[in-house]
């Protein structure tokens, strides 16, 4: 057998070994400390993403076989984070205290259109957020650069997805407990999940990770045989997309149960695709020992029609479920009328006041983690005193907080490798899924705020990079 022909089961190296430590722990880190809504899981986040750089200088030093270009283009990739970075230290405090008896506590300047300013109440608050993302997109990152086998890519997707689906199960386990009287156990509050703040922000990290399970399912060897198949990877991976899509039912928005049931639907229909049984499925997948040739058409045709049919039911219930929420006045697909979320006309009131906010907005924004100071000042008396965190839109927020400058450097690296992904014109099926996962995630973005939590940002960048390597991969 020649080496070209063996079927690469590990890490090449010790950088691709490093890359799965790092992934899976900088995704594990945030998630199990609140979603990442804390100073030290952002403290750890910061951190471990340092160890992202080294590995990519480590991979081009030690690997015979790296491309010369690894290390500048990495940097490049990298600099339109840096540059906000920058931003964010070079600009001006507007928020300051007058001093003397005056009975103002805090005063909010006005600054020119062309101003480099920052209302966060500290600049460590606005840095600490930069670093964040900086952190995570380095991460994600290093996988384009390090690997280039499907076998790590699954590996991340596989331990990331049973290890969120397990949270799932413990998360409903302590919830039983929860419930039984004399039990009195320590609650995130009514509107969080799993050891997530806010339910939301979990809804989107479980969709990523269950549009990864289905990758892995999608990609995974058919099995023909029910002994053979409840044992296979396929399997526990449907297993576990089905855990994570069952939590999104379980708390998520109209919205979100709607992406993730056609997002699951979208799944099923492409394993469908893979398994029935025309001439060039059948020349690919069978190879049972079991069963002669004569049957084996029938073999596939019934797992097919099984997978068409759940495509079909989930894909139906997206619909219905859609619907029925737009139909409602008090959802509107957005919030949920029975949550303990804000409901949709203070939603629609906060949009409202931010729009004063936007047109006054300089060209870089208000600064990174300005938000909650910024519409402390601005809110509007039909919300009273109370203290509004984020205007539940992480596009609005950006450009409050960023201006146009921070969402074109927040988009150069994505368009770019995106450009880059479309000009190869050579589309898997599997590589497609994560991509339909990625943009129901920016839906959700649009509409809520996932991206607030670094744990959702993580597994955003991870699953868009490996996106964008899974179709480049030689090694299969």
């Amino acid at each position: 057998m020649l080496d070209e022909e063996v079927i690469l089961k590990g890490a090449r190296n010790g950088s691709e070994r490093l890359l799965i430590l790092n992934v899976l722990m900088m995704t594990a880190i945030p998630t199990i400390l609140f979603g990442g809504n804390s100073e030290l899981a952002h403290g750890l986040f910061i951190a471990l993403g340092i160890l992202a750089p080294l590995n990519v200088i480590k991979y081009k030093n030690t690997w015979i076989d790296a491309p010369p270009s690894t290390l500048p283009l990495y940097l490049l990739a990298l600099s339109p984070y840096i540059a906000a970075l920058v931003i964010d230290i070079l600009s001006v405090p507007i928020l300051t205290s007058p001093g003397g008896n005056t009975g103002v506590f805090w005063r909010l300047s006005s600054p020119s259109y062309y101003d480099i300013v920052s209302a966060a109440d500290s600049a460590l608050t606005a840095v600490t957020s930069d670093l964040v993302t900086l952190a995570a997109v380095a991460c994600g990152l290093s996988i384009f650069f390090i690997t280039d086998s499907r076998y790590i890519i699954r590996r991340m997707f596989f331990f990331a997805s049973s290890g969120a689906a397990i949270l799932v199960v413990i998360s409903l386990i302590y919830g039983g407990i929860e419930s039984i009287p004399g039990f009195i156990l320590p609650s995130l509050g009514k509107n969080s999940f799993a050891t997530f703040t806010d339910a939301s922000q979990w809804s989107a990290f479980a969709i990523l990770w269950m549009g990864a399970a289905l990758v892995i399912a999608a990609y995974s060897s058919q099995r023909f045989r029910l002994t053979t198949f409840l044992f296979s990877l396929k399997f526990l991976s449907l297993i576990t997309a089905s855990v994570l899509l069952g939590s999104v039912l379980y708390c998520g928005t109209p919205l979100e149960k709607t992406v993730a049931l056609f997002l699951t639907s979208a799944g099923y229909a492409i394993i469908f695709l893979d398994t029935v049984p025309t001439k060039s499925n059948l020349a690919r997948h069978w190879t049972s020992k079991y069963v002669g040739p004569k049957h084996k058409w029938l073999r596939l045709l019934f797992p097919a029609a099984c997978y068409a049919t759940l495509s079909v039911l989930f894909l139906a219930a997206s619909a219905w479920i859609g619907t029925d929420s737009w139909n409602n006045p008090n959802e509107r697909l957005i919030v949920s009328e029975n949550s303990h979320s804000r409901s949709l006309a203070e939603r629609i009131s906060i949009i409202k006041d931010c729009e004063r906010i936007v047109e006054e907005t300089p060209l870089t924004g208000w600064g990174t983690n300005s938000f909650p100071t910024v519409f402390a000042f601005k809110q509007g008396a039909d919300l009273g005193d109370m203290p509004i965190p984020s205007p539940y839109s992480d596009i609005l927020q950006k450009f409050i907080e960023n201006g146009i400058a921070g969402l074109i450097l927040a988009m150069i690296t994505p368009l770019a490798f995106g450009l880059r992904w479309l000009w190869r014109r050579d589309f898997s099926k599997s590589g497609a899924l994560m991509f339909m996962t990625l943009a129901g995630t920016l839906l959700l973005g649009v509409f809520s705020h996932p991206f607030q939590s670094s744990a959702v940002l993580i597994s955003f960048w991870v699953v868009m990079m490996s996106a964008f390597k899974w179709d480049d991969c030689q090694i299969r």
